[in-house]
């Protein structure tokens, strides 16, 4: 079963192209027409709003479930290697999300590379973690920080900043896929090159230098396998056997736990990478977002008990 799916992930992934020589504009079509859905599911109530900042208003798409569960919110930060995505990229594995977890989940529209390097994008989700406390939305102790491939990385990397700047934490982290090592220097991820049929070594790597400058790699906000995970909050770590990242996230896990940090590493064999979000070509995909969404659950049962 995961096989036949997997063939059929990989040959309708073969018309995504991402690569180096492909111009950012049309990776970004691509990318959209690969993974936008304009509908809203009929249990969803979808708004927008848009945060004043000094460099441009940042939108939020907001989807509220029909059924909420407990306090708890999501802050959702969406994928696309740094240069790519959006909210509505991000639409369907979110709408599943709210639905399962019964949270209200809130996507930034932050700014993208090469045209908006390192720290813009974490300038705009640390501006919308305030936002979300700071305007009455939720209680900053309610706030689940979630996120999907480089979206992954961003929400360890903010996770770090606000506690290197003695702010509040957020009340648990949400992994999906993170990109964790943006250097692309682990001997094991060039062995997974040929393995996940959604990124390859080339483009990533790539995409590393649009991001940020080579001697920048290594900083723990771009980079989290380097940030000392000590304080941090629990960690839901999702992520499949076949993904480039895999290494990545071996890394993530065993320095958490090593730093006293509570994590579930829910791994999932023959996957690849973002497949939480292909419903279309794997039942897994559906299957996962509901284990994130009992995880995500279970934090407001354990505040009842």
């Amino acid at each position: 079963m995961i096989e036949q799916e997997f063939k059929k992930a990989r040959a309708a992934m073969k018309k995504l192209r991402f690569g180096p020589k492909v111009p950012v504009a049309k990776q970004r079509e691509i990318y959209e027409d690969f993974f936008a859905v304009p509908r809203i599911s009929c249990n969803i109530d979808f708004s927008r709003e848009v945060i004043p900042s000094d460099n441009k208003n940042l939108s939020i798409d907001v989807l509220k479930p029909e059924f909420l569960f407990g306090a708890v919110s999501v802050l959702y930060i969406h994928d696309g290697a740094f240069t790519m995505g959006s909210p509505l990229g991000a639409r369907n594995l979110c709408c599943s999300l709210a639905n399962e977890s019964g949270a209200t989940i809130y996507i930034p529209e932050y700014r993208l590379a090469p045209e908006h390097p390192f720290p813009s994008a974490m300038e705009d989700i640390y501006n919308t973690y305030q936002y979300l406390y700071r305007q009455n939305k939720t209680r900053v102790s309610n706030i689940v920080i979630a996120g999907s491939g480089s979206g992954g990385a961003l929400a360890l990397s903010l996770t770090g900043k606000l506690r290197e700047m003695k702010l509040p934490l957020p009340k648990a982290l949400v992994l999906f896929s993170p990109w964790g090592d943006i250097t692309c220097s682990s001997p094991e991820a060039k062995n997974y090159r040929k393995e996940d049929p959604f990124y390859n070594f080339e483009y990533v790597a790539n995409n590393a230098h649009l991001y940020t400058y080579k001697s920048n790699f290594e900083n723990p906000l771009v980079s989290p396998v380097f940030q000392d995970f000590s304080g941090f909050p629990p960690v839901f770590l999702q992520c499949g056997t076949r993904e480039i990242f895999f290494p990545d996230f071996l890394q993530i896990y065993r320095k958490a736990e090593e730093a006293g940090v509570k994590v579930v590493f829910d791994k999932w064999e023959g996957m690849w990478h973002l497949f939480q979000s292909m419903d279309e070509y794997t039942s897994q995909a559906r299957l996962a977002v509901i284990r994130a969404g009992e995880w995500i659950k279970s934090l407001s049962k354990s505040e009842d008990q």
